[in-house]
């Protein structure tokens, strides 16, 4: 199973106006779906599901939200009958990927970033005869180094097949003789700046002493050049260059001892590294696995590979495991992510876990999961919702309970939201709420705890017709709250009584006025 983002399986709308992009159609009828963050190498951000974008795919189970989706179009997981979880990237999965052991892998390929000083003892008699001479920035050029350039000690950290490249730039260091020349060149001096406007400091002296002595001096932008820029120019000294000091090392690696971890049990989780710093600022990218690197996690609840990986031993992943012959079967679960900061924690190992709402959604459609009978998602963490629509929820019955935490922004809740749903207990407390729109609640047969906001205005028209388990007792709301409307037949069907909200109406309504709400009711 992958937990890679495959833009291809998706159709897009695009807003070039503010550069994100919505999800209009999920192709492939698949059950796994991993929504991608960003499209068109990062130019838009995916940040809606659009109307009806995977409406009617019996087939989908499991999707995962990318961080930056805030909408759920209308429809769009309408009739998803076997939808279950849904899972929300998040900036902090909890997740750390192992650590590496400096002798634990092989280096298969590397390029090194170094500068060598390269003494100037003189100028060219061609140079001084110039009418304007121009002095290189940084030069720079690239080359191989072989292994047996390397000592013992070194070369045992590489793969007998490895290849290494390099990319020198030169920095100048002028002697007397050469700064003297250089000093009293006749003509017009042309010396690199950086970007604040500054000479470079290999001829910070040089500058000076030319503008002392009144001499033609221009200043240009730096840029990096190669090696013929100082053919014909510069007279290097008889020691060449010195030994190299390299800046920085990238390249690709296998790993090639068994990870361990001393915090894992049987049952958690593992993330493997994608990649890994080494001596001399270096930083490589885990593409290869030698056969038993994973053998400690054969029992893991789940392990997350690297999309990197392209090298498996012979035997494929069972060998990465050490699954030799008569060892135990493997039980982890076994993922490809492309971004370690973005992982959840998968769940499909337990029963009765409920995945939270992904955080950042601030719109939910009508009827976005109407239907959904398998949907087990927890509301709680919905807190940047704004607004449920029409029939959003309902026919879920997977859901349980509806309690938006602290800092919700919810403020309205449609028509027929979570009608026929199975919630037992629903709590706004925390909430925005004003207006409980027709039916929202209709038809919820097992819901006995109702927590209003302190904000709310409106009950509309069978709201909770049908919700035969809702009581007085099971009614709270908070003091100071001035209701202004309830629908007729709000509560048709429950054991609720106009009594519970006596002290709690605007003061331009009487109990009378809302008697309708109260026909029919089961007392």
């Amino acid at each position: 199973m992958e937990l890679t983002a495959i833009a291809s399986l998706y159709e897009f709308a695009y807003n070039d106006e503010n550069c994100t992009a919505t999800i209009t159609r999920a192709t492939g009828n698949r059950a796994f779906y991993v929504l991608p963050e960003t499209v068109h190498d990062g130019k838009y951000k995916v940040t809606a599901i659009g109307d009806g974008a995977f409406a009617g795919n019996t087939a989908l189970t499991t999707v995962y939200f990318a961080k930056n989706i805030t909408t759920i179009g209308e429809g769009a997981f309408r009739g998803c009958t076997q939808l279950k979880d849904i899972f929300g990237f998040t900036d902090d999965s909890g997740l750390t990927p192992l650590s590496v052991a400096d002798e634990g892998y092989l280096i298969l390929s590397e390029h090194r970033e170094g500068t060598v000083e390269v003494p100037v003892v003189g100028v060219s008699d061609y140079a001084l005869g110039l009418d304007t001479l121009t002095l290189p920035a940084k030069v720079s050029y690239d080359g191989v180094m072989t292994l047996d350039q390397m000592n013992e000690a070194e070369r045992a950290r590489y793969d007998k097949g490895a290849t290494v490249t390099v990319t020198y730039t030169m920095d100048f260091a002028f002697d007397e003789a050469a700064v003297n020349a250089l000093v009293g060149f006749s003509g017009t001096l042309r010396l690199p700046q950086d970007a604040d406007g500054t000479v470079l400091d290999a001829y910070q002296a040089i500058y000076d002493a030319r503008v002392e002595a009144g001499s033609a001096c221009e200043l240009y932008e730096a840029a990096v050049v190669g090696p013929e820029a100082i053919i014909g120019i510069f007279t290097i000294g008889d020691e060449g260059s010195t030994t190299p000091a390299y800046t920085s090392r990238t390249g690709n690696i296998r790993l090639t001892e068994a990870l361990s971890d001393e915090a894992f049990a049987a049952g958690g989780v593992v993330v493997v590294p994608a990649t890994v710093s080494g001596e001399g600022n270096a930083t490589y990218t885990v593409t290869e696995f030698a056969e038993g690197v994973l053998s400690a996690f054969k029992d893991a609840e789940a392990v997350y590979i690297p999309h990197g990986v392209i090298g498996l031993p012979e035997g494929g992943i069972e060998a990465v495991f050490g699954n030799a012959e008569g060892d135990h079967a493997i039980t982890a679960q076994v993922f490809v992510y492309t971004d370690a900061d973005v992982l959840t924690r998968p769940y499909s190992n337990y029963t009765g876990v409920v995945e939270p709402f992904p955080a950042r959604v601030e719109v939910i459609g009508d009827y976005a999961f109407a239907n959904c009978a398998q949907l087990t998602v927890g509301l709680s963490t919905a807190t940047a919702v704004k607004s449920i629509g029409r029939g959003a929820f309902s026919g879920c019955t997977g859901i349980a309970e509806f309690a938006p935490g602290e800092g919700s922004q919810l403020e309205w809740i449609g028509a027929f939201a979570f009608e026929k749903s199975w919630l037992s207990s629903v709590d706004l407390s925390k909430t925005k709420v004003t207006d409980i729109d027709a039916g929202a609640f209709s038809g919820c047969v097992q819901l006995a705890s109702f927590k209003f906001s302190a904000e709310i205005e409106n009950i509309g028209v069978n709201a909770f017709d049908g919700c035969a388990a809702l009581a007085d007792s099971g009614i709270t709301i908070p003091e100071g709250t001035a209701i202004a409307y309830i629908g007729d037949f709000a509560f048709r069907g429950t054991k609720v009584t106009a009594a519970v909200f006596k002290e709690h109406l605007a003061e331009q309504v009487a109990v009378d006025d809302i008697s309708g709400a109260f026909q029919d009711t089961l007392i």
